[in-house]
């Protein structure tokens, strides 16, 4: 990944989204992405995990990127714990957070805005290197990462337990959800949907 002074454009749409964790082998995940003004593509450009951290840390994390990166819009899982990290950044941001609640529907919808972006080429994985850990790890999460089909046509996300985590397939599920189609059909943006 490049440094957040190098990858960061002026006009460009910057979405974070976060999957947080409070203790045990899960990793709070930070994922930004970004949207170059008029184009479609979307590109990953900043990955950071925390393990073991308090809330307070996420907190101060994802205000200080915001500081950096002046996002249109933070998506955070608000699932639990979350919740309170939704409230305490709405106090401090506003309107740019919103707060997401895991099901395995919802799980199901995220993943699949994901795979169709991916499917479509408007979302840009940046291939792993020997200098990227991040990198590496997103891409090993992608391939460990399983789904199903229930009785009801939903989709379940799901990870073998103790081998892999889904962490950071979750906070880019979320930054991407920003992108997704019915988002830009129903309030009227064009097919960037990169409207602050």
């Amino acid at each position: 990944m490049v440094s957040v002074e190098e990858a960061r454009h002026p006009k460009a749409t910057y979405i974070l989204g976060l999957d947080l964790a409070r203790h045990g082998a899960d990793e709070s995940a930070f994922i930004v992405v970004e949207q170059a003004a008029f184009k479609i593509d979307l590109k990953i450009v900043y990955i950071e995990t925390t393990q073991n951290k308090p809330l307070t840390d996420a907190i101060g994390r994802a205000v200080e990127l915001h500081k950096r990166f002046n996002f249109s819009k933070i998506y955070i899982d608000e699932t639990g714990l979350g919740s309170g990290v939704v409230d305490v950044l709405k106090e401090k941001l506003g309107h740019i957070i919103e707060g997401f609640t895991f099901s395995m529907k919802s799980k199901g919808d995220l993943v699949s805005n994901l795979k169709l972006l991916m499917q479509q080429g408007k979302l840009k994985i940046p291939m792993p290197n020997n200098n990227d850990y991040n990198t590496k790890k997103l891409t090993f999460q992608f391939n460990a990462i399983q789904h199903e089909y229930g009785s009801t046509g939903a989709i379940k996300i799901f990870h073998e337990e103790g081998k892999t985590h889904d962490d950071m397939i979750m906070a880019l599920a979320l930054a991407c959800w920003h992108f997704r189609p019915s988002r830009n059909v129903k309030k009227g943006y064009g097919l960037a949907g990169g409207s602050r």
